[in-house]
């Protein structure tokens, strides 16, 4: 088993697929396209190429996460910050570490989980035309207690999908730039 610094060395990281194999990052649950990630750096990671394959929101609980996407725009990710990324970008992330390791959460959402979400929400939705690839949220003890409360072992699919309609209620909840 590779960390994801030695994936990258020769390979774009494709995720969430390129994550079950890394040794520095746990799957908590998943069922099909759909997926709870911990992932824990200990040591710096510089120009990690990466590809979202499904939409993905990160939470950081502890360090700094630097993510560039192909129009060289970057955003910070520091403990307690989180960003949704649609699927289909290529990016960049830099973790260079100052103080204490990287402590993330990924989260993956299948196309079914989502469009669940979207046919039960109350809409309209105004989709935002604006060609951004980051929607960062922002920082709340909401995104904290949920990723407290997935601690426990979520052993069944129609668990793992209660949890990630949470989620995205409290996604869109927060959602200041209408990405629901």
């Amino acid at each position: 088993m590779k960390t994801i610094y030695e994936h990258t060395q020769s390979n774009v990281l494709v995720i969430p697929q390129a994550l079950f194999a890394m040794k520095d990052v746990a799957v908590l649950c998943h069922h099909r396209n759909s997926a709870i990630f911990y992932k824990c750096l200990e040591q710096d990671l510089v120009n990690i190429e990466f590809y979202t394959n499904t939409p993905c929101f990160i939470y950081i609980e502890y360090g700094k996460e630097v993510i560039t996407n192909t129009n060289n725009s970057t955003v910070e990710l520091s403990a307690g910050a989180s960003v949704f990324l649609p699927q289909g970008l290529n990016l960049q992330s830099d973790f260079v570490k100052e103080t204490d390791a990287l402590r993330a959460y990924l989260v993956f959402f299948d196309d079914d989980v989502v469009n669940d979400y979207l046919s039960k929400a109350k809409g309209p939705f105004a989709c935002d035309e604006r060609n951004e690839t980051f929607f960062i949220q922002d920082g709340g003890d909401e995104f904290a207690a949920f990723f407290a409360s997935i601690r426990a072992d979520i052993t069944t699919p129609a668990y793992l999908n209660v949890k990630l309609q949470e989620l995205l209620h409290l996604i869109a909840w927060r959602d200041k730039q209408h990405i629901f």
